[in-house]
């Protein structure tokens, strides 16, 4: 049989085979240095963009980027081109224009209720908008300066912020009246907040001092200052969940735990307290984030960057940290393990500022690139998930374990089983609503280390349980002559290699 008629186009290409070169076909010789030759391992992610959404709308850089507490999708971002905006992630081109700042707007913040925005600027105003329509509310006067930052009273329509010009200023914003200055800074007023009982003022200074304040009285209860506390400018500040402690930063690399009670201070070797765990992140220029265990005033992790970290972020009750880097990636960290987990590309330039959606779905980025990026599925806090077969052989254990009275059910008596040192691993169910009640379980298995893992169905774990109702968590515990001692170590390292 006769094959195809061959093309002028192949034969073409059959001329084309190998060639032979000697000497003599050589012209010239040109040095290359190695340097300048690609690395293969090199990870060129230049091109990629991550993002799930952008917004464009600015034509000068970002300096701020803040999510509504209420609405998942709305965004506040505001940046050099003296512009705010109202948008909402995944509504297109969607955004309402704040109009009124005369310079840049350097800060934003929404009422712990939704329903307010405050943006601070460098004219020295502070503005209120109505955070549902974007439609002006007041104007908030007073500094002679530009404004560093704006916070509400985590209870009500308060406004506090701080100013270049020396002083901090509060203003009740329902009314758009005056309410109280608080004098005594030497320098810019750069950070401070409300405790979250509402009951204090804490406020640091390029003067290199920390103040604590009576809101209502404007009474100065401590000053922070002088060897060996910070001996520069303080950068930023950050608040413990129960109100007892302030973390502050400083241009002289170093970060301070202050007693917000006593005013007294300890020395830890951009700042942002967990939650509900007595940890602390803290990153800077110097390429490294640092989690921190407040109770020993000890690292527990350093995660090494490429670049130097310009904002911290914890992704809410969860064990997982983010941070926006001067390189424009936005990075994903394990607090316990320090490794990073997730990586997002997609800006050209430095990042300014993060902010966590109302639901903690997305992750929003603002940079000097002009535009503010979003990031979905960032917080991945059933880790580690089972797959469906080492799924099955947990679920076939737990059974086992119930029948030999080595099981405890439910996220109480798992917790108990942990205190008590007899927990052999823990099991929760990754569909539990919401999933916060159970993120205590790994920070207490990882310190007691206990292996813990994730499976998909409360409704099959309970089954495996040997209940027709769900459980949410349980915990396999130790019996020295138990049958199924070998079984279990098998599935503790099984489990712990997903931790790795």
């Amino acid at each position: 049989m006769n094959g195809p008629n061959r093309s002028l186009h192949d034969e073409e290409e059959d001329d084309q085979g190998e060639v032979f070169l000697d000497d003599s076909d050589i012209i010239d010789e040109v040095a290359v240095d190695e340097e300048d030759l690609p690395d293969a391992d090199d990870d060129d992610d230049d091109d990629t963009d991550d993002s799930m959404h952008i917004f464009t709308g600015h034509t000068g850089e970002l300096y701020t980027v803040s999510c509504s507490p209420t609405d998942p999708l709305l965004v506040a971002t505001g940046g050099g081109d003296d512009k705010g905006f109202l948008w909402k992630i995944g509504l297109g081109d969607w955004a309402s224009e704040l109009k009124g700042h005369k310079d840049s707007v350097s800060c934003l913040s929404f009422s712990s209720d939704g329903q307010l925005l405050a943006s601070g600027g460098f004219d020295g105003l502070v503005q209120i908008w109505d955070a549902s329509s974007g439609n002006h509310k007041c104007v908030l006067e007073g500094p002679d300066e530009g404004i560093e930052w704006v916070r509400w009273h985590p209870k009500g329509h308060l406004v506090l912020a701080g100013s270049e010009d020396k002083s901090v200023w509060m203003w009740n914003a329902d009314k758009g009246a005056y309410l109280n200055s608080f004098t005594g800074h030497e320098a810019s007023v750069t950070c401070g907040d409300f405790t979250p009982d509402g009951k204090t003022i804490c406020t640091g200074s390029d003067d290199a001092s920390l103040r604590i304040w009576n809101p209502k009285s404007g009474e100065n209860i401590h000053v922070v200052r002088g060897h060996p506390y910070h001996t520069d400018g303080l950068t930023c500040l950050a608040l413990s969940s129960d109100s007892t402690l302030a973390i502050t930063g400083s241009k002289d690399n170093s970060v301070h735990i202050v007693n917000i009670t006593s005013g007294r201070f300890n020395t830890l070797a951009t700042y942002h307290v967990h939650g509900s765990s007595p940890w602390a992140a803290t990153g800077g220029l110097d390429q490294k984030l640092i989690i921190w265990d407040l109770q020993h005033s000890l690292p527990r992790a350093t995660c090494e960057h490429q670049d130097g970290v310009t904002c911290v972020a914890w992704l809410a009750a969860s064990r997982y940290v983010a941070t926006g880097c001067v390189d424009g990636k936005v990075r994903l960290w394990d607090s316990l393990s320090g490794d990073c987990i997730r990586k997002f590309s997609g800006h050209a330039d430095a990042i300014q500022s993060l902010s966590l959606s109302a639901n903690q779905d997305y992750l929003v980025s603002g940079s000097s690139d002009g535009t503010a990026r979003t990031v979905e599925a960032v917080n991945p806090k059933a880790y580690p998930l089972a797959d469906a077969q080492l799924t099955i052989t947990i679920l076939d254990l737990v059974q086992q374990a119930a029948n030999y009275k080595q099981l405890k059910k439910g996220a109480n008596e798992a917790t108990k089983t942990l205190n008590r040192g007899i927990s052999e691993f823990v099991v929760m169910a990754a569909d539990t609503e919401p999933l916060e009640i159970l993120l205590h379980l790994p920070l207490l298995a990882e310190d007691k280390n206990v292996p813990y893992v994730f499976v998909s169905s409360k409704q099959a774990l309970g089954r495996a349980c040997g209940v027709t109702r769900p459980v949410i968590a349980c915990s396999v515990t130790t019996n020295e002559g138990s049958q199924l001692k070998t079984q279990i170590q098998q599935l503790k390292d099984a489990i712990e290699k997903l931790l790795i």
